[in-house]
């Protein structure tokens, strides 16, 4: 009575991770929990704001499959602004979280058997959503050496008839890479010449320390009509649980993908629109005292594992996860196990990205728990090394 579809999906492991942690907790062990992807900050003020005025009006009817007019609006005006986008109303599609827009966007460009192209290390459910598409992940492995990110070589030796997408993140999860100007552009060119769309996840792209991600879609006006560009308020909003993202396409693809999202949830939750709506108008100072404090602790997080013998990092430039890796240790899941069991620390491995030998740490948490987790590392390679 399963479909052969259902039985080839792989659940989430960070999910898993996380169910797993909270049946300790709850079992009265004391987790020291660095694997979840949430930031630990309220939502802010203003999409508080925003929602009770909201529900005071009784705002809470069916509207636009697209999403709340007002919102796009502010969208558009975001994107023009901070990343030199120009996208109207109509080619900005609102969605339940980020993941939705991702599978909207597939499902809208790709037919089964259609192939789409995947860097490892990846998201978690990247592969998932292709499968789930009837599209084929073709996985290109990075090398640690260029940060783990896709380079133009990389893509063109993979391309063939059947690819029809190439889908990555911007800054990257789990990595915190981000892509340089230069190597964006490489990547468009290829591209364009081959005729591949590229579905970009920026849902970190505020996220971040130095130089500000540029968006792909940003370099020319003719790699804006090949790129969709995914996007939402779960991580630089702190709005994980109200479940708001959206897309940018040229109008082609957004109609499409708003035809899609039609029959299968509608626009998402009216109130957690209004949210979002609040934190765009008004919540930006929240957003970068947010940002300010990731930044202390990634520094934190830094300069304690770089007094650590036998570890080797990515330096994160967005996002909020280390990836690292402990010497002489290959398997990401043993370990995580043995780190969970032993010094009640929670991480990811990295097998859960596609790639093996390192470890994913979230700083998304309190800075007295995050020193807590590096202790437990450093005990660790004291005792098993």
């Amino acid at each position: 009575m399963i479909s052969r579809r259902a039985s080839e999906i792989c659940p989430s492991k960070t999910i898993a991770i996380s169910q797993k942690v909270n049946e300790l907790k709850k079992s009265g062990f004391d987790i020291i929990d660095l694997s979840i992807g949430e930031p630990d900050f309220p939502i802010p003020s203003a999409a508080k704001k925003y929602v009770e005025i909201a529900l005071r009006e009784n705002k809470t009817k069916y509207d636009n499959v697209r999403g709340l007019e007002k919102l796009r609006d502010e969208v558009s005006k975001k994107l023009l602004n901070e990343n030199s986008l120009n996208y109207s109303l109509d080619e900005i599609i609102i969605s339940t979280g980020a993941k939705q827009p991702i599978y909207n966007s597939i499902l809208a460009t790709c037919d089964v058997g259609d192939e789409i192209i995947i860097p490892s290390p990846y998201w978690v459910s990247y592969i998932e959503i292709a499968k789930i598409a009837g599209v084929t992940p073709i996985i290109i492995e990075t090398k640690v050496e260029n940060e783990f990110k896709i380079t133009a070589n990389d893509l063109s030796s993979y391309i063939n008839p059947k690819v029809k997408a190439i889908l990555f993140s911007n800054p990257c999860n789990p990595t915190g890479s981000i892509y340089s100007k230069e190597e964006l552009e490489e990547i468009a060119e290829v591209c364009l010449q081959n005729n591949i769309l590229i579905i970009s996840d920026e849902i970190y792209e505020r996220i971040y320390y130095d130089v500000r991600p540029i968006s792909i879609a940003s370099i020319s006006e003719a790699i804006k009509n090949i790129t969709i560009v995914v996007n939402g308020f779960s991580k630089s909003c702190a709005m994980t649980g109200l479940r708001v993202g959206y897309t940018a396409s040229r109008k082609e693809i957004a109609d499409k993908i708003a035809s899609i999202q039609g029959h299968i949830t509608s626009h998402p939750s009216l109130i957690s629109q209004y949210a979002a709506l609040g934190a765009l108008c008004e919540g930006l100072d929240d957003i970068e005292k947010m940002v300010e404090e990731f930044k202390v602790r990634r520094n934190y997080v830094l300069d304690f594992i770089s007094s650590i013998p036998k570890i080797s990092f990515i330096e994160p430039l967005g996002g909020f996860y280390l990836f690292f890796k402990i010497e002489n240790h290959l398997d990401s899941m043993k370990l995580c196990e043995e780190l969970l069991e032993k010094y009640n620390l929670a991480l990811v491995p990295s097998i859960a990205f596609g790639v093996e030998g390192y470890l994913r740490m979230s700083y998304a948490a309190d800075l007295e728990v995050i020193k807590k987790g590096l202790n437990a590392i450093k005990s660790f390679i004291i005792e098993n090394n």
